[in-house]
């Protein structure tokens, strides 16, 4: 796990978000005590008094998710990955055919996102494993 001593001159204050970490990976969970990857980004959005629209989590999917960020153009600009800023949301392709998970900037260091496996992490794109996997990455516009 990483060491927040270290986040202490972020460009950002992300231990705000320290206490996401090692919260268990929970398939379609908003209530808190759990997160798969879109859930957390949306309760991060919350937490920074941003509400998404409901819409993006009707039919609930993963790959809906890529599909309707993509779709939604109006609310969602891609941007390139040097250009990365809080709160930008990350599309990983994590195999060839498949893009089924999303994260989120927290700065241009790190990134936040759940898995089934490691449950809520931070990781750092110069080491993270996900870290070669962004193929696109979304900015929201109000």
């Amino acid at each position: 796990m990483e060491d927040f001593r270290i986040l202490e001159k972020a460009h950002i204050d992300i231990r705000k978000y320290e206490k996401l970490v090692g919260v268990p990976y929970k398939r379609k969970c908003f209530d808190g005590s759990g997160f798969d990857c879109w859930s957390l980004i949306h309760h991060i959005y919350l937490m920074n008094d941003i509400e998404l629209p409901t819409n993006i989590l009707d039919g609930w999917s993963v790959r809906n998710i890529h599909k309707r960020v993509e779709k939604q153009r109006v609310n969602w600009k891609e941007v390139n990955i040097k250009e990365r800023k809080e709160l930008d949301v990350l599309l990983f392709a994590t195999s060839r055919r498949l893009r089924t998970h999303v994260g989120l900037v927290l700065d241009y260091k790190y990134f936040i996102h759940a898995h089934s496996v490691m449950n809520v992490v931070i990781e750092r794109f110069s080491t993270g494993i996900f870290a070669s996997q962004i193929y696109k990455v979304y900015r929201w516009q109000q």
